[in-house]
C-alpha cells in the first residue's frame, strides 16, 4: 500500500503548512508512538490508537481498547477511507481525500482542538506546578536525584575499585561505591 499523508498545521501568523509524506507499507500505525508512521503527538491519543490498512483501499482500524475514534461521534472498529470521509482521532481530524496517480490513498491530519482551546485550566495550573506545591522540599529532592545517580564509566561497574575515577578526575568530593553515592 502506497499512502499520501498531509499533515496540516498552522503557524504563530495563522497561516496552514502542509507537510506531504509518502509511506509505502503494508500497514499504516497510527498513533502517539515514536514508531508510527502517522505520529499524532499528543498526550490525549494512545501510543497505538489505530492502523491503516490496504483492504482493497485504505481502511482505518481502530487500536487499542477504549480509544475513542469518531466519525459521528460514536466509536468505530473499522472506516472506509473513501474520499470525502472525516474521522475525529481525539483532537485531530483525518480526512481521505482522492488518491494521486500512484498511491492507494491519500489522507490530511490536521490538528482541530489544540490543548490551549481545550483544557485552559489544567494548563494554567501546570504552569504552577513547583516542587513546593507537590509538598516535597527542594533539598531533600535534589539529594534524592543525587543519590541515585550512578557512573558510567567502567571504574563503577561491580568488582572494580570503590572509588569513581571519573567523580576524582573532576575533583568531586563524592565517590561512587556498590552501594550508592557517597562522600569522601
Amino acid at each position: 500500500m502506497k499512502l499520501l499523508v498531509i499533515s496540516q498545521s498552522r503557524n504563530r501568523a495563522g497561516r496552514t503548512i502542509q507537510v506531504r509524506k509518502e509511506i509505502a507499507t503494508d500497514w499504516v500505525r497510527v498513533g502517539r508512538n515514536a514508531a508510527s508512521e502517522i505520529l499524532l503527538a499528543d498526550p490525549r491519543i494512545a501510543l497505538s490508537q489505530g492502523l491503516i490498512v490496504d483492504r482493497n483501499g485504505p481502511v482505518y482500524t481502530e487500536g487499542e481498547m477504549g480509544t475513542t475514534t469518531s466519525t459521528t461521534r460514536k466509536a468505530v472498529r473499522s472506516v472506509r477511507l473513501s474520499p470525502g470521509t472525516s474521522i475525529e482521532v481525539g483532537p485531530y481530524r483525518l480526512t481521505a481525500i482522492d488518491a494521486p496517480a500512484g498511491f492507494t490513498g491519500a489522507i490530511t491530519v490536521e490538528l482541530v482542538h489544540p490543548p490551549e482551546n481545550v483544557a485552559p485550566g489544567f494548563l494554567a495550573r501546570a504552569k504552577r506546578l513547583t516542587l513546593a506545591s507537590l509538598g516535597m522540599p527542594k533539598r531533600a529532592t535534589a539529594l534524592a536525584l543525587f543519590a541515585s545517580w550512578r557512573c558510567s564509566s567502567s571504574c563503577c561497574r561491580p568488582g572494580a575499585s570503590s572509588t569513581c575515577r571519573g567523580a576524582r578526575r573532576r575533583g568531586s568530593p563524592w565517590r561512587a561505591t556498590a552501594s550508592g553515592i557517597r562522600a569522601r
